[in-house]
């Protein structure tokens, strides 16, 4: 039964289906991090905006994070969170299914 399982189409649709997730999962958690890339592009505007909104100390707390290894750290942070929570949905999932057998 468990050959004839990863015989039919249907498993191999799921398996495509479960490696896009993989792939496209990551690379959808990184494209948040763009409502704070004017942080990194353009960060004259992003702190006089930060000073006028919220005061001069947090726009000072902001500043600190204008160096290019914090946005690369967001990054990967991102990427790493995003891979792990795409293992452990499947993990979960197979261990419903098994559940519902």
């Amino acid at each position: 039964m468990q050959q004839q399982l990863y015989q039919s189409p249907a498993c191999w649709a799921f398996f495509s289906v479960l490696t896009a997730l993989h792939a496209a999962y990551p690379l959808l958690a990184i494209g948040n991090i763009g409502w704070i890339i004017n942080l990194w592009t353009r960060p004259e505007w992003y702190v006089e905006g930060a000073a006028e909104e919220m005061g001069l100390a947090y726009a000072d707390g902001i500043a600190t994070l204008q160096h290019p290894w914090v946005l690369v750290i967001c990054i990967v942070v991102t990427a790493v969170v995003a891979v792990a929570g795409v293992w452990l949905t499947g993990k979960v999932d197979k261990k419903s299914a098994k559940l519902l057998k």
